[in-house]
């Protein structure tokens, strides 16, 4: 089973287009990385990331949640990094001031989807995501105010039950669970008062996760080898090469 290497809370905002740390430390090779970048009150409604591009590896875009005004909040991964990095750089469409929270997993991502956008309003804010069983479920949202609590277990927020508040205004909030089975997992947030929200789940699946690859032909084909050497009294080595069987 895959384990959660390191992560991180933002700590920062960050210019468009700016380098911004989100490990304390390198990513190992081969690991599969999760990124969630967020703005708060820093751009247009609707506005997106155009570029991730970082030394870690190549990043791929999940899904995103922007529907409130200059609030916005994307999951990107890189399924498994190749260079020992801890820095990624993003473009915004609208140039806004950014920060980004992330997770590196012992284990390399083989797929990203189940992708859950929401928003709202309120003193909670709500994110969701329908996982399958084995299947890492991450779920965050960005606040227009200040976060006081985390979801609560089974749920993992990042960085010892961390969230990120910022400036005078706005927040946001990352958490992930391994699924134990199938169902709709949802989670929430407080807010320091009534204010829009946006949030956003995904499933990955992990690259040790999945089923072995059988070794050696298919046994319909080896019964079917076998009937043919007593049948025919025919020898066939392995690379099919049919030969007289000795006297």
């Amino acid at each position: 089973m895959a384990s959660l290497v390191q992560d991180s809370t933002a700590s920062a905002s960050t210019s468009s287009g700016t380098a911004y740390n989100v490990f304390s430390s390198n990513t190992t090779i081969g690991n599969g990385v999760l990124v969630a970048v967020t703005e708060a009150y820093g751009g247009g409604a609707g506005d997106t990331v155009t570029a991730l591009t970082s030394s870690i590896g190549t990043f791929v875009f999940i899904g995103r949640s922007n529907t409130n005004t200059g609030l916005a909040i994307e999951f990107w991964y890189c399924a498994s990094a190749t260079g020992a990095a801890k820095s990624i750089t993003v473009t915004w469409a609208s140039s806004p001031t950014w920060t980004a929270c992330a997770q590196e997993w012992s284990s390399a991502f083989s797929a990203a989807g189940s992708v859950n956008a929401t928003t709202g309003g309120g003193t909670t804010a709500s994110a969701s995501v329908t996982p399958a069983a084995g299947q890492l479920a991450v779920v965050g949202c960005v606040s227009g105010n200040f976060i006081t609590a985390n979801p609560t277990t089974p749920w993992v927020p990042d960085t010892a039950s961390s969230y990120w508040n910022g400036g005078t205004s706005g927040g946001a909030g990352l958490a992930h669970q391994i699924a134990s089975s199938g169902s709709t997992l949802t989670a929430s947030w407080s807010i320091v008062n009534s204010q829009p929200y946006d949030g956003l789940g995904a499933a990955l699946t992990f690259a040790s996760s999945l089923p072995p690859r059988p070794k050696g032909l298919p046994a319909a084909v080896r019964r079917a080898n076998n009937y043919f050497k007593r049948e025919s009294g025919l020898w066939e080595p392995e690379r099919g090469f049919v030969v007289p069987r000795a006297a």
